[in-house]
């Protein structure tokens, strides 16, 4: 029975951590507008604002009432599934995010599946041969694409693909996977291509140091090769630290998205989040925050337990 407590005790650990860090994510979300410098009604409504302006303002926006009356007021609306409604566009913040989010996701979701099919390959082969011109290349080639910034690299590949050679969409996005690929490929390969040096090079390393492991050199002198060699020896003894800096690259994601959807005008919350802040739609700025630090949160956790069940080890 002490056995099994213990060895459920790393996965306890990871749960309750990220329980932690969500609720501080909400606290923070929460308390945006309050600490924010100035009264943000009068910054909404403007100087000329009456009293009876102001205060049917605060009323929507939930800051009558000392700060534990707003949070319990606040928590109980998350509970509902209601987070306020936009100043700007007079909706539900949850409709509006509900409506973007997806597409978000969706870029999310092709960045990472191009990221690990570009960085796996190639961290092996560098891992491999390192010494090689292919090395070389990578080296020089992921410091010109980490130094560039997205913006840049987003309107350079509008030109080309999407003006010059004319195989891409210009702008926007029409309908979801997989039909929506033709609209997302191109911001998701801008994206990946400042992402695969970084998780490249990690994996590389990793994979670099499990190759002189005794056990690698027992599995060589036994002739195991190919997939399983490549996997059982290769990859997934070195794969641990490559995961943990996967969840925390999906945290990245959001920021990128932000610039790479202004540029390729993709309805999704970093375009939200822009309109937000440009028209100081407080609340609106509050649930995407809210629902873009859970997500990393959950992501993150989700990682650390594969994590653990591939490689124990990590627990120590």
């Amino acid at each position: 029975m002490i056995y099994r407590v213990a060895a459920r005790s790393p996965l306890l650990r990871i749960l309750g951590r990220s329980l932690f860090v969500a609720v501080a994510v909400m606290l923070v979300a929460f308390s945006l507008m309050r600490l924010a410098p100035g009264d943000p009604v009068v910054v909404l409504l403007g100087d000329n604002a009456t009293d009876e302006s102001i205060a049917l303002m605060r009323t929507q926006l939930g800051l009558n009432g000392s700060y534990p009356e707003q949070l319990a007021t606040y928590l109980g609306g998350l509970a509902r599934g209601d987070m306020g409604k936009s100043v700007v566009f007079g909706v539900s913040v949850s409709r509006l995010i509900g409506q973007a989010l997806p597409v978000t996701l969706q870029l999310m979701l092709v960045s990472i599946t191009m990221t690990v099919l570009f960085a796996i390959p190639i961290s092996v082969y560098v891992a491999l041969h390192p010494r090689g011109r292919v090395a070389s290349l990578f080296l020089i080639g992921s410091s010109f694409f980490v130094s560039m910034p997205a913006f840049f690299i987003g309107l350079l590949a509008l030109l080309i693909a999407a003006v010059w050679l004319k195989i891409a969409p210009v702008a926007g996005m029409v309908g979801n996977l997989p039909q929506a690929i033709s609209y997302l490929w191109l911001p998701s390969l801008v994206i990946s291509l400042s992402l695969v040096p970084i998780l490249a090079r990690v994996l590389a390393a990793s994979i670099a140091s499990t190759i002189r492991e005794e056990f690698v050199e027992v599995a060589i002198v036994r002739g195991v090769r190919g997939r399983t060699f490549a996997w059982r020896y290769l990859l997934r003894p070195s794969i641990a630290p490559t995961l943990s800096l996967l969840s925390y690259i999906v945290g990245t994601l959001f920021a990128s998205a932000v610039v790479v959807e202004l540029v390729f005008n993709l309805p999704g919350t970093g375009t939200l989040l822009v309109n937000a802040v440009a028209g100081r739609d407080y609340p609106l700025v509050q649930g995407i925050v809210l629902i873009s630090g859970v997500f990393v949160v959950l992501v993150s956790t989700i990682a650390d337990i594969i994590t653990y069940k591939i490689d124990p080890r990590v627990a120590l």
